[in-house]
């Protein structure tokens, strides 16, 4: 017959640490550290009661998957998580940029409001520019035509501004793959 298990001083049976221990999977010395660190309410004698040790453990991991810590203050350890992960992003961003894959939006709406002011100033040029030459042109097949090419001037030089563009868009990128090429021959040598 087994040995009976003593009571606590509430009068409920009171267990050793090993039994408490191997109960919650865990180690004696780690059952002791949650009651000291107050966690585990603190057993007599090192023999703690069944109910109230297991829930309170139950309660620490539901609090730890909370992200909360056992005094219901802030966990660090997640906060320095989401803290390394967007020091991780930022990095990655910033290599982007190196290797010209990504461009700051400032200098995107910078180039976009340089085209619209080529566009605008070009179409708008159009009619002072052909106002002489057809305002004695009756014939309207003479008059679209030429318009048509103005028109098509117009588009082939903002074109050309585009392909400039590309082309600056295009260096800087060689440019960040030779940055890359010397990071990696760096790291080929011996330190």
């Amino acid at each position: 017959m087994p040995a009976k298990t003593p009571p606590s001083a509430a009068g409920t049976p009171a267990y050793p640490v090993g039994v408490i221990a191997k109960l919650l999977m865990l180690t004696d010395r780690r059952v002791q550290q949650l009651a000291k660190e107050g966690i585990l309410p603190k057993g007599e004698r090192g023999r703690y009661e069944l109910a109230p040790t297991v829930q309170a453990y139950i309660r620490y991991l539901q609090d730890r998957m909370a992200g909360r810590d056992a005094d219901g203050s802030h966990d660090w350890s997640a906060a320095r998580a989401r803290h390394m992960a967007a020091k991780a992003q930022l990095a990655e961003i910033e290599l982007q940029k190196a290797r010209g894959e990504v461009v700051e939006i400032a200098v995107a709406v910078g180039i976009v409001d340089i085209e619209n002011a080529t566009i605008r100033s070009r179409m708008l040029a159009i009619p002072a520019r052909s106002a002489i030459r057809l305002s004695h042109e009756k014939d309207a097949a003479k008059v679209e035509a030429f318009l048509k090419k103005e028109v098509s001037e117009a588009l082939a030089e903002m074109s050309k501004a585009d392909a400039v563009i590309l082309k600056a868009s295009e260096e800087t990128k060689r440019g960040a793959q030779d940055v890359d090429d010397d990071e990696d021959e760096d790291e080929d040598e011996p330190t």
